[in-house]
């Protein structure tokens, strides 16, 4: 999740009701960000969200995003079906998130948030095309 600036609602949020739109929904939403964005951040507690907190160094290195990031990712995944949103993230982290979403092989998105676009960067067809392509 990005800093607030001036806007009124977060990328978080955008991006999870574009995806409600899609008939997708979250039992959990655990969001990768910096001490100082969860700080502007507060009134969004009714998202229930878990925090991964990255130093504003760590989220400037890919190889620290992914050593922070790949437990919690390789946790959620024994236990839920993942989408991982890259949207908000530092050009290291979004680097971080696609690795981690291409090795694990789990649907990564991006929001254009004004136009209020959503754009599968891997998508899940993407990844079935992947994984029986293999088995043929």
């Amino acid at each position: 999740m990005g800093e607030r600036s001036e806007r009124e609602e977060s990328e978080t949020e955008t991006a999870i009701s574009l995806l409600k739109e899609k008939g997708i929904s979250f039992e959990k939403i655990v969001v990768a960000t910096t001490h100082g964005a969860v700080a502007e951040w507060e009134d969004i507690t009714h998202l229930n969200v878990e925090w991964c907190l990255l130093s504003d160094e760590e989220i400037s290195r890919v190889s620290e995003v992914e050593e922070k990031v790949m437990p919690r990712l390789l946790g959620l995944l024994r236990n839920y079906k993942v989408v991982m949103d890259c949207t908000s993230a530092t050009k290291p982290a979004t680097i971080a998130y696609y690795r981690l979403a291409s090795k694990f092989k789990v649907p990564l998105v991006y929001v254009y948030e004004k136009r209020r676009e959503l754009v599968w960067i891997v998508s899940v067809e993407d990844l079935k095309r992947e994984l029986l392509g293999r088995l043929t």
